[in-house]
């Protein structure tokens, strides 16, 4: 998409912004930042690691810092998709 150039972008249940570029550049910056979280995760132990991973991802994630002031309801089911995601990058990582 980033070879596209800037184009407006628009997100489900999210918003439209006017330039892509700037949105897919900071998404791919987060990508990489998980990677690189996950990958220090799965050279430590197999112990715990998706858990671990959750929780080094929520501390570690500038893109997260807003996690700790949502409310309770909220913070538990954006866990779940957080954890969602680290399986996934558990699951492409440990090929």
């Amino acid at each position: 998409m980033m070879a596209l150039g800037s184009h407006r972008i628009c997100y489900s249940h999210v918003e439209e912004f006017p330039d892509s570029m700037i949105i897919l550049k900071r998404f791919y910056k987060q990508l990489h930042c998980w990677i690189d979280i996950i990958e220090k995760e799965i050279m430590k132990s197999p112990d715990d690691l998706e858990t671990r991973c959750v929780e080094a991802v929520l501390r570690k994630d500038p893109e997260l810092a807003s996690f700790v002031s949502m409310h309770p309801d909220t913070q538990a089911r954006e866990r779940i998709f957080i954890k969602n995601s680290v399986r996934g990058y558990l699951d492409f990582l440990m090929r």
